[in-house]
């Protein structure tokens, strides 16, 4: 994460070496994202309530 916001603040100029970061980090978020939708929304709603 510190690493995107590396990017965010600096932007690179080789468009390769965001998309290796993304590559890798998006298939961790996308798992990490999984896990806690299997603990938070089970039920896979796609509105839940703000609390």
């Amino acid at each position: 994460m510190k690493q995107a916001l590396t990017y965010a603040i600096h932007p690179v100029e080789n468009p390769y070496e965001v998309i290796d970061f993304l590559e890798y980090m998006g298939s961790w978020m996308i798992r990490e994202a999984e896990k806690w939708l299997e603990i938070h929304n089970p039920q896979k709603q796609r509105h839940l309530a703000i609390e």
